[in-house]
């Protein structure tokens, strides 16, 4: 292991001899990083800061690019383990986030008393012997339960819908835009 003053030694090295051309990107890159790390905890050797800058510079002509970089001697987060700055991802407004739970609500809310209805329908009407009998026995049975019990599920389903939104798993209200 390379201690911290080897390391920049061998980083101002590089830069003096001009030895970029010896080297692929990742290698600078990483030595930049490396140079960015030890800037921060020498922000006054102006020596490494002029090496670091040119492994910026190289590595700006192998990459054929000029992105836009925070100063390597500046503590930025940007800085602390790669070089360029990753674009921000584009993030969906509070609002829209809110409107699209309260519209998933409708879909579950249905499906929900479907599923609920059809199951407590089907235990009421299996025992009938007849499908007219099981289709009255299941549809009372069913409505009963609703009349007694629809509070309680109408919460649920609203806790339900909204814990998924806080989430982001349902579509339309993640933080971020895909």
């Amino acid at each position: 292991m390379i201690s911290d003053n080897e390391m920049a030694s061998l980083i101002k090295g590089a830069a003096d001899e001009g030895q970029f051309d010896l080297m692929s990107t990742e290698e600078m890159v990483s030595i930049y990083n490396h140079g960015c790390r030890l800037l921060r905890e020498r922000p006054f050797d102006e020596e490494l800061l002029v090496a670091v800058d040119q492994f910026e510079l190289a590595i700006k002509k192998h990459r054929g690019t000029l992105p836009v970089t925070p100063e390597p001697w500046q503590n930025s987060i940007a800085a602390d383990n790669e070089f360029t700055i990753k674009k921000k991802k584009p993030q969906r407004k509070i609002l829209w986030r809110i409107i699209f739970g309260i519209l998933w609500f409708i879909p579950i809310y249905i499906a929900a008393n479907i599923v609920i209805g059809g199951i407590v329908g089907a235990i009421a009407g299996a025992t009938m012997h007849s499908a007219k009998g099981g289709y009255a026995a299941g549809r009372e049975v069913s409505a009963n339960f609703f009349q007694q019990y629809g509070t309680l599920v109408l919460l649920l389903q609203f806790f339900f819908t909204a814990a998924l939104s806080f989430y982001g798993l349902l579509p339309g209200t993640g933080k971020y835009k895909k």
